[in-house]
């Protein structure tokens, strides 16, 4: 035995685990935890729930995702309209006359208004 049995070591003094001594407390633990258990089980419902609305949800994109892709594909098996051939000289063209856009302009010949 050591000569100063009265004091103890830090490590002795705290204890790092909780040590149950009464039988009664041990089941009281038991019962609880088969209480949590039980409160635990319906979420289970739940998770199926939301599983099924990601199943439903990846469904949906996957069939806009072809709808996309068929529709976009019909448009572009349409044939061009046919030109003439890159080996035929091509004919000299007259100034382009698209009257949806207004001619460009610098702004350098922009008038300027007084305030």
């Amino acid at each position: 035995m050591p000569a100063n049995s009265g004091t103890r070591r830090r490590s002795e003094r705290t204890e790092k685990t909780v040590v149950i001594r009464d039988r009664r407390q041990v089941e009281e633990l038991r019962r609880q935890m088969a209480q949590h258990k039980e409160r635990l089980a319906p979420r289970a419902s739940s998770n199926k729930g939301l599983v099924l609305w990601v199943i439903v949800g990846l469904a949906a994109f996957l069939t806009g995702g072809l709808v996309a892709l068929f529709a976009t594909q019909d448009v572009s098996e349409t044939p061009a309209q046919a030109g003439p051939l890159p080996s035929a000289a091509p004919a000299p063209k007259a100034a382009p006359t698209n009257t949806s856009e207004p001619p460009s302009v610098s702004i350098d010949e922009l008038p300027i208004e007084p305030k």
